[in-house]
């Protein structure tokens, strides 16, 4: 009995998320696989969607790209999941073609059957005057039963068709929402990056500029100081010639008053 109840089972392919990631940080098949320690090869099935990621694989990605193992597992398992129900909707599908194509045959064949035995009814063929009727009937009962079962065929067609186009549906919406998602994310990471290195380069020049105003600053206190001590050392200088000069004068006074003084004695 087909259910109606929308449950959306898409998984996005482990490589196509595999493949973003390695265009956002740069890498190339090969060298994402020598930092994981794997064969190009094998990366390059998983982007292909040709070899599952296996849990010693989900923690080299882990290691090498920083996004959880658990993740990679897990889009691996949803993935793997979706496939399997696509491959048994496309299987229904193909036995409900199949089951019309037979019941269209026996249908035409009972058709011809009931064709044929009018046809030689009106001839007057003596053969076909001795058949019962009840054989009659039974063709006839089985053209109208083949007219219901075809009908019936189709309305499981027209629903397995509904169902396959609802997944479909559902599929491109989570694809969209995915990849949406992952844009937002990455635009989110590389922003923060952005504000990061504004900020670092920001405070760098504030501490150049910083230790700039700082040598100047010193520059200035030892210029100020030399200048100090050069007016200190010319006032000492000009003190000391000051008091040499004044003790050069007093010597050369000191004879002269001698000299008055016996002059005075000798007048006396």
């Amino acid at each position: 009995m087909a259910t109606y109840d929308y449950q959306p089972d898409y998984a996005a392919s482990p490589g196509s998320v595999l493949e973003e990631h390695l265009a956002v940080h740069g890498l190339s098949h090969a060298e994402f696989a020598r930092r994981c320690g794997r064969s190009a090869k094998l990366i390059s099935e998983i982007v292909a969607g040709k070899a599952p990621v296996q849990p010693a694989t989900a923690l080299e990605f882990e290691k090498v790209l920083g996004m959880s193992a658990r993740i990679w597992l897990g889009i691996e398992a949803d993935y793997r999941l979706h496939q399997r129900r696509t491959n048994e909707a496309a299987d229904e599908e193909r036995k409900a073609n199949d089951g019309v194509a037979g019941i269209g045959e026996r249908r035409n064949a009972a058709e011809r059957a009931r064709e044929k035995a009018k046809a030689s009814g009106t001839k007057g063929d003596k053969t076909a005057a001795k058949k019962p009727r009840k054989k009659i009937e039974r063709t006839i009962a089985r053209v109208e039963k083949a007219r219901a079962e075809d009908w019936q065929a189709k309305v499981r067609v027209a629903e397995l068709k509904v169902r396959v186009a609802e997944l479909k549906a559902s599929d491109r919406l989570k694809a969209r929402h995915a990849h949406i998602e992952y844009r937002l994310k990455s635009a989110e990471e590389a922003a923060k990056e952005r504000v990061e290195t504004k900020l670092r380069r920001a405070v760098e020049k504030f501490a150049a500029a910083e230790r700039t105003k700082l040598e100047r600053v010193e520059r200035k206190k030892v210029k100020a100081f030399q200048a100090q001590m050069v007016a200190h050392r010319e006032k000492f200088q000009r003190e000391h010639d000051a008091t040499v000069q004044a003790a050069q004068k007093s010597l050369e006074m000191q004879p002269r008053k001698k000299r008055r003084r016996r002059s005075t004695a000798a007048t006396d």
